[in-house]
């Protein structure tokens, strides 16, 4: 367990399995799975509440984590660099491409469960080109000064009303005024088209924990930023910030999801999904395609 505040140290595992406060907290994941899904789900997958729920380990997230632990730590001890060379197949000795062959799948699971990501050797590489490119942009943008001066990967845990809630920052300022969260795609990282297709929801709940909680712990104004890098070359990066109508608007998401949060806690009764019937009424675009389709069919016919 550690003290409500801004913690630095406390290991990746204690954060995810939720071993901070006296009581389950909620943070950006949870509260996503409460406003988008149903309770009943958002529980499944507090590993608190459910010990057994099952772990993130898609391709990009694994490509995610691992440019988070060189670009703002320095490190790769969380890496399990697997070179296709070494695994050979048995019968034919042909040298895998992927995870093609029974000897590098075995690796490739060695490396799990020994806690470690485990990754390609050409796809290392990659990830080392787009952490390389990241430094570059980053020295030469306007948050080159923010990224010297800043605490990596602190844990912090506050308290807001009955609800206790927890956030991980990647980059947090000296001076507490500041948020930069590092995310990666395999889209775009264009400013317009990330805010578009993935602020909203997650992104834009973890900013809203991470901004009350410097407002009640270090009662600063602070600002969340996104630093956006592509996973794919050239690796281009981008800056996001949240403005003041982004902020009120994750903000108020926030606060539906923490009342929903303190009634499943404090009734220990996480409802799933209505057992009435839900009418599926098509939406004003829907319609507006379909008339502007049948148009064109209709008049294809009439040649």
């Amino acid at each position: 367990m550690i003290g409500p505040g801004i913690n630095l140290g406390v290991p990746m595992a204690d954060y995810v399995s939720d071993a901070l406060a006296h009581v389950p907290s909620l943070n950006a994941g949870t509260a996503h799975r409460l406003l988008s899904e149903c309770p009943a789900s958002a529980r499944f997958h507090h590993r608190r509440l459910n010990p057994n729920a099952p772990g993130d380990s898609t391709k990009e997230q694994d490509i995610g984590s691992i440019a988070h632990s060189i670009l703002l730590l320095g490190s790769v001890d969380c890496v399990a660099v697997i070179d296709p060379i070494d695994y050979p197949a048995e019968k034919s000795g042909a040298i895998p491409t992927g995870w093609t062959n029974k000897a590098i799948r075995a690796a490739r699971d060695a490396a799990r469960d020994a806690g470690k990501i485990p990754v390609l050797k050409d796809g290392y590489q990659a990830i080392e080109d787009m952490v390389t490119s990241a430094h570059l942009y980053v020295a030469s943008s306007e948050i080159a000064d923010l990224w010297l001066e800043s605490d990596r990967e602190a844990t912090m845990l506050y308290q807001d009303g009955q609800s206790w809630l927890r956030t991980r920052p990647d980059v947090l300022t000296k001076d507490r005024r500041a948020i930069i969260d590092v995310k990666t795609t395999d889209r775009t990282a264009d400013p317009d088209s990330w805010s578009r297709y993935q602020l909203t929801g997650h992104n834009e709940l973890q900013a809203a924990i991470g901004l009350c909680g410097l407002h009640i712990i270090a009662e600063t104004d602070p600002k969340f930023i996104f630093l956006v890098i592509e996973q794919n070359p050239p690796y281009l990066c981008s800056l996001v910030g949240m403005d003041p109508a982004a902020v009120a608007l994750a903000e108020s998401k926030l606060a539906t999801a923490l009342t929903i949060w303190e009634r499943c806690v404090s009734t220990d009764t996480w409802p799933g999904y209505p057992s009435r019937i839900a009418w599926a009424a098509p939406r004003d675009w829907q319609q507006a395609q379909w008339l502007e389709q049948a148009e064109a069919i209709l008049s294809e016919n009439q040649q």
